[in-house]
């Protein structure tokens, strides 16, 4: 099993982990199945290390794909820093989301990861260098409400770097 904290409490979660020969998907990964239970409520928080099921202890790399769809009470994501890949539609309709926080290890943010994320109101991108994102992403609201943060060292990397350049407001003040 893999589990995601919720308010202190274990859920059955599904992660990308990695390990030595190679990486695979813990959990649920049914394409039109939620992985986790998606009355959870309040703030979440992503571990960086699972356990497999033969008591490995193991890495977590990524978020799958629908990981958290429709768990529309979610209000804020911490994710491990360790985290590579935000997959395809893994936040969507996460209705009560107000914020994110993307690790400096985010290399790509795959397509509807955040759409439907209508309170969404600020995304924290620790990367150095902007991650891959798909234009479809985020609703297309939020290039014009929502504020983007980034590293001071690399404001105009974001400004030239397309889907990132959409946010209207950017703000470049994260300790680095």
């Amino acid at each position: 099993m893999s589990y995601v904290l919720n308010n202190g409490h274990k859920v059955e979660a599904c992660y990308v982990v990695r390990w030595e020969d190679g990486e695979a998907m813990l959990g649920s990964n049914t394409y039109n199945r939620p992985a986790i239970d998606t009355t959870l409520v309040g703030r979440i928080e992503i571990p960086d290390h699972v356990t497999a099921p033969d008591g490995r202890d193991l890495l977590v790399t990524g978020v799958s794909r629908q990981s958290f769809a429709n768990c529309t009470k979610l209000t804020e994501v911490v994710m491990p820093e360790l985290t590579g890949d935000i997959g395809d539609q893994s936040f969507m309709n996460c209705r009560s989301l107000t914020r994110i926080v993307l690790p400096p290890t985010v290399k790509n943010v795959w397509p509807f990861a955040f759409r439907g994320c209508s309170r969404l109101n600020t995304v924290v991108v620790k990367a150095l260098t902007p991650p891959d994102v798909y234009n479809d992403a985020f609703d297309l609201q939020a290039y014009e409400y929502v504020t983007l943060v980034v590293p001071a060292s690399s404001e105009a990397a974001y400004k030239r770097s397309f889907v990132w350049n959409m946010f209207r407001y950017c703000f470049a003040n994260i300790d680095e």
